[in-house]
């Protein structure tokens, strides 16, 4: 068994619909991780900002996501630690504009 759960006991059709839709949140997943990554290497971003952290955390938690039917070990703790790391700096840009009001 490769997934964290058992698709297979609702029957194949519902099987394939699963897994299908896991490879699209995964594949959505992964354009949000690298289209985060290349605003930050073009300087359209700065890797601080609180858009790159919320897209790059949100690409992090669709791969989680499609981890959970098409399971790799590797891939799902890299994705926590990158989860937590963007979780981080979320908090430390919005600990730092609320700072700014003050």
């Amino acid at each position: 068994m490769n997934s964290l759960f058992d698709w297979q006991q609702w029957g194949e059709e519902v099987a394939q619909i699963i897994s299908t839709s896991a490879h699209i949140v995964g594949f959505l997943g992964m354009m949000c991780v690298v289209l985060a990554f290349w605003l930050v290497v073009s300087e359209k971003w700065k890797p601080t900002s609180l858009s790159y952290n919320l897209l790059n955390g949100g690409g992090a938690i669709l791969l989680i996501l499609s981890l959970c039917v098409h399971f790799n070990l590797g891939s799902f703790v890299i994705e926590v630690f990158w989860i937590a790391i963007a979780g981080m700096g979320i908090i430390k840009n919005l600990k730092a504009k609320k700072s700014q009001k003050q």
